[in-house]
């Protein structure tokens, strides 16, 4: 099973404007890739619907493998915590 969710990642035009990018490696058993996908696929059909400012991601799974890699780089306006409800 191969999966991917991206949003671009670019590379900022002037050093000062990078921001760090937060990296999660995991894996899990065979019999969970199916469910893990389905969350996945889940959260970014949701962050998409939310279309939040300043938030660009990837997810990944390594074809063939129980393997999974996820990129998170936020900027300064995807730091603002959103208003509560």
């Amino acid at each position: 099973m191969n999966t991917a969710h991206e949003q671009q990642l670019t590379k900022p035009k002037d050093e000062r404007d990078a921001m760090p990018v937060l990296m999660i490696h995991h894996q899990v058993a065979d019999e969970g890739v199916a469910e893990v996908v389905d969350a996945i696929e889940a959260a970014f059909a949701a962050v998409e619907a939310q279309r939040p400012e300043g938030i660009r991601y990837a997810h990944l799974c390594r074809a063939g493998s129980t393997e999974f890699i996820a990129l998170l780089n936020l900027d300064e306006a995807g730091r603002e915590s959103p208003p509560r409800p």
